[in-house]
């Protein structure tokens, strides 16, 4: 490598190193964990050690996280699933969105820790972030009063399994504390099956549900109590499927040891859409048991299509994925495991069949860290990525350098490759991600600048796809930020136009930001909706003090933010920036307030069979699991012989209907069947106690009056 040295910046005499992390293991809401920091355990680049878990919020509300050690003061850093950090400390008590979550404990010292999560989740607020649970694993959970509740107040903990084929699929749920209750449903939401006490067990409360499935698909397993009295305690859930006999869409091998399998993906092998993936190419599946900590090498060497690889855990969460990292389509995946069982994917980017040659390596032990290079004012240096030596970060390899302001500069940094298209990102000192850089159309070089602060930063020069070889151009000059004195203030109930950036604000990342500050003479409800087309919106509302209160990037749809929260009178701030680019663009950010009490939000309103009712959809209404606002109602039918008739009407949005039992099961669900954009509804229902949901179709921006009728 060629190195061109210049010692403005302040450097250090021993070059640090990061550390490809072993998969998280996972960490509930209400959860205690015992866990260890040793000279194994992996590390950031700054040298420390880290142990890591991978935490997913069903619904949003405040957590606290607290570390327990002796001898050593423990850290916890919690990150979203793009790598941002999300908050740092000794411990941690915030709000939090809905979601699924990185929590690392972090000390430079090793020792033993008890790990301690709660949590308490906003009232009448719908559960939309879910766990996955491997068909033929098992899980022990815990129902607390701050569980998910389902309509008819019982409470329930939601697991995404997917089948890959055809056959029997068993699900069984154990408990002392309550009386077990097991729901399985489609992706659409219907019920498939139910049961109380099928599985015996002490009492005979335990539940068990056997159901012949078509496969190819995710199930959702409802694991609640029976009744809706609120019973908390512990339980183990375990699901186990065994394929039909004609099913073809199974594991092709178990790999335990080095070996090479040679197959085909045919019209014969899976074909469904995986979980978080739009990709529905044709795939074959290999299992993968580890026996110790080790390190698995799996590549494609030799192939007659497009093939990608994807390795996921146990309970079907990607670990990582790679098309081209061994060459030209070859990929190549290098990653280090704990023991247990894992399974390797092998996807047909094409549109035919063909033939491949699959190569599984394991190496035994604690994988060597990362090289971390320093990286100097006035650099040029030269560099290779290759997927048998380079670290991964993010899915990509990756080069990391290291470097330290001691003032305030403009750092201008330039990646440049013949071989790959080339990415380039920020992270602060523990590694967590500030920024991309920007990238020309066809990818061979990519650029980032930025006015920073004084700190340590970490650089990842990545391929997005093939190997090969760089150069890597640094320049930094010293530049006095000014502090940030521009705060727009913004009434409520108006709308402003800006461009980002036009106060000359920046955040941690040199990244334009604009600030709003509103005030409230009354208690009520806030919407702050931030639409753009040139931009992915990101919005957080802090207190007047800057305490973060709620933070949002896409839940208005097309990368619009939008946050709704009730709060007390007083003055409150909005910062505003670009959730994937640095550059300034233009936007709309509107500001609605209505004052009173807390809405009801999720909370079924009681509806009479025969009635005309008019009404009006508006933020203050429930915010659905597709992000459109819905309002929630609750009938009782008493007549089960004729039919229920209801029709929404609506001449400002789609108008959409579903029909759900007291458990929350999709009976029944229609669009336009009422003419134009109108929805109706017409079936038989037993006497009992059912939901009425009225909404848009798709669109979370559309809202506005509607007519309902329901009559029999």
């Amino acid at each position: 490598m060629t190195v061109v040295k210049c010692f403005w910046l302040v450097l250090f005499a021993i070059i640090a190193r990061a550390q490809n992390c072993i998969p998280a293991a996972p960490l509930y809401p209400n959860d205690s964990r015992l866990g260890e920091l040793t000279a194994a355990s992996c590390q950031l680049s700054d040298s420390t050690k880290v142990v890591e878990y991978r935490l997913v919020i069903p619904v949003r509300g405040t957590l606290q996280v607290i570390p327990k050690a002796t001898g050593f003061t423990p850290s916890i850093l919690i990150r979203d699933m793009r790598g941002h950090k999300v908050e740092y400390g000794t411990s941690i008590s915030r709000y939090m969105e809905a979601g699924t979550y990185r929590v690392l404990v972090n000390g430079l010292a090793t020792g033993k820790f008890t790990l301690t999560t709660t949590f308490q989740p906003e009232a009448n607020v719908l559960c939309t972030s879910f766990g996955h649970l491997g068909a033929g694993q098992s899980v022990a959970g815990q129902l607390a009063s701050t569980s998910c509740k389902l309509p008819d107040g019982s409470l329930f903990d939601e697991w995404q399994t997917t089948v890959y084929g055809s056959g029997t699929l068993n699900v069984t749920m154990r408990a002392s504390a309550f009386d077990s209750f097991l729901l399985l449903r489609g992706e659409d939401g219907s019920l498939l099956a139910t049961d109380d006490n099928g599985g015996g067990g002490t009492g005979g409360k335990d539940a068990k549900i056997t159901l012949a499935v078509s496969g190819r698909e995710t199930y959702s397993i409802i694991a609640g109590s029976a009744t809706s009295a609120t019973r908390a305690g512990t339980y183990q859930l375990t699901t186990l499927f065994t394929p039909n006999p004609d099913e073809t869409c199974l594991p092709v091998k178990t790999l335990t040891e080095t070996t090479q399998v040679n197959g085909s993906v045919s019209a014969a092998s899976c074909n469904f859409n995986l979980p978080q993936r739009q990709d529905s190419s044709l795939f074959n599946i290999n299992l993968i048991h580890v026996a110790e900590t080790g390190t698995v090498r799996i590549s494609v060497p030799e192939s007659t299509f497009t093939p990608l690889l994807l390795l996921l855990d146990k309970d079907g969460n990607a670990i990582v994925e790679d098309s081209e990292s061994g060459g030209l389509y070859k990929p190549l995946i290098r990653q280090s495991l704990t023991a247990g069982d894992y399974s390797v994917l092998i996807f047909n980017e094409d549109s035919f069949e063909g033939d491949y040659t699959l190569q599984y390596t394991f190496t035994p032990g604690t994988a060597l860290p990362c090289p971390v290079q320093l990286l100097q004012n006035s650099q040029s240096l030269t560099g290779t990525l290759a997927g048998d030596t380079s670290c991964r970060v993010v899915e990509l390899l990756s080069d990391t350098y290291k470097f330290s302001l001691p003032a305030s500069a403009t750092i201008d940094i330039s990646l440049a490759s013949g071989d790959f298209s080339t990415f380039l990102e920020l992270r602060d000192s523990k590694d967590s991600l500030l920024a991309f850089g920007d990238r020309t159309t066809e990818g061979s070089s990519a650029h980032f600048k930025a006015d920073l602060p004084p700190g340590t930063y970490f650089l990842y020069a990545a391929s997005v796809d093939l190997p090969g070889n760089y150069s890597l151009n640094a320049q930094f000059t010293p530049k006095t930020i000014p502090p940030c004195a521009s705060i727009q203030n913004i009434g409520l109930n108006t709308g402003f136009l800006g461009k980002l950036g036009q106060a000359n604000c920046t955040g941690a990342a040199g990244e334009p930001v604009d600030y709003y500050r509103f005030t409230a003479a009354t208690d009520g409800t806030v919407a702050i909706v931030a639409t753009a087309s040139e931009l992915n919106s990101n919005l957080t509302l802090t207190d007047s003090a800057g305490k973060v209160i709620r933070t949002d990037q896409d839940s208005y749809g097309q990368g619009d933010a939008l946050i709704v929260h009730t709060l007390k009178a007083g003055t409150y701030k909005i910062e505003l920036r670009a959730s994937d680019s640095p550059s300034a663009s233009r936007y709309r950010l509107d500001l609605l307030w209505t004052a009173g009490a807390k809405p009801p939000f999720c909370t079924a309103a009681p509806l009479q069979i025969g009635t005309v009712k008019t009404s009006s959809l508006t933020y203050t209404a429930c915010q659905y699991y597709d992000h459109t606002f819905a309002d929630i109602y609750q009938f009782t039918v008493v007549d089960g012989t004729t039919p229920v008739e209801i029709m929404a009407v609506s001449s400002t949005f789609d108008s959409f209907l579903f029909v759900t039992d007291s458990k929350g099961n999709v009976l029944s669900m229609d669009d336009n069947s009422g003419g134009a954009t109108d929805a109706k509804l017409s079936m038989l229902l037993d006497p009992g106690n059912y939901y009425l949901i009225v909404k848009p179709a798709s669109d979370p921006g559309e809202s506005g009056p509607y007519r309902l009728t329901i009559q029999q």
